[in-house]
């Protein structure tokens, strides 16, 4: 009995709780109603009454009563709901008391305290569950941030900036956030000259490029494809005829 299980006074039929739902096992409830006829023969003739396998019940295998080895026996998992409507079919003493003793069982797996209880577990669960995808994404960051410092390194070592633009080229790099992009390679996308690049920079659609020294400079990919996106600014960034129509 774990705390996710419902406390009753005394357990006359073994209730499973490994599942979402409570479930019981078909032989053990006839077993325990007493009935006569063979469970083999005795629960087809009690589908019929209109329960549904995969709703109502499912299929399993189960080991002898006895406890000795050999072939397993066909049985099934029921739900309290149909638990309840197989005593109420019966008749019977027996099938009273196992009613009324499945009414206790739900009734207490439904308490505010239990579904709590649940409802924790199963937060626990997706917690646990996104636990690697957290661990992925902390090791990707961690791969990009110790590149882009390999990258400052090298070109610190080297004393030549133009290491960080040749690193950071679309080439060389995936991630649109740390892609960057010349003039020359705006000037493409935007289908004009280089010139007219700085004539939009100066009219301010462009942002201003980060500067790595007196004659290097650059954009990022994803500042540049922002203006892009931006019907307002791509309209502005517009040229008919002119300039910003040719290409160096």
């Amino acid at each position: 009995m774990t705390a996710l299980q419902p406390t009753t006074s005394h357990e006359l039929i073994k209730v499973n709780y490994d599942k979402e739902h409570p479930t019981v096992s078909g032989r053990e409830l006839h077993e325990f109603l007493e009935v006569e006829t063979q469970y083999k023969d005795w629960f087809p003739r009690m589908v019929e009454y209109g329960f549904t396998e995969g709703t109502d019940y499912c299929s399993i295998l189960s080991a002898r009563s006895d406890g000795l080895p050999g072939r397993q026996r066909t049985d099934h998992e029921l739900t309290l709901d149909m638990a309840k409507e197989l005593c109420m079919i019966q008749r019977t003493p027996k099938g009273k008391q196992a009613r009324q003793y499945f009414i206790q069982v739900e009734k207490a797996w439904n308490s505010p305290e239990l579904m709590m209880a649940r409802a924790l577990k199963v937060a626990e669960s997706q917690v646990e569950a996104l636990k690697p995808e957290n661990r992925r994404l902390i090791a990707t960051g961690e791969a990009i941030l110790e590149r882009s410092e390999a990258i400052l390194r090298k070109a610190v070592s080297a004393n030549d900036v133009r290491a960080i633009v040749r690193e950071m080229t679309p080439e060389k790099t995936a991630n649109t956030f740390y892609r960057l992009l010349r003039d020359k390679e705006v000037a493409k996308l935007f289908s004009c000259s280089r010139s007219y690049v700085w004539k939009l920079v100066q009219s301010g659609i462009l942002p201003e490029p980060t500067r790595f020294g007196p004659r290097y400079s650059a954009w990022r990919e994803i500042d540049i494809r922002a203006v892009l996106n931006n019907p307002g600014k791509r309209c502005g960034a517009s040229f008919s005829g002119g300039e910003g129509a040719t290409h160096e």
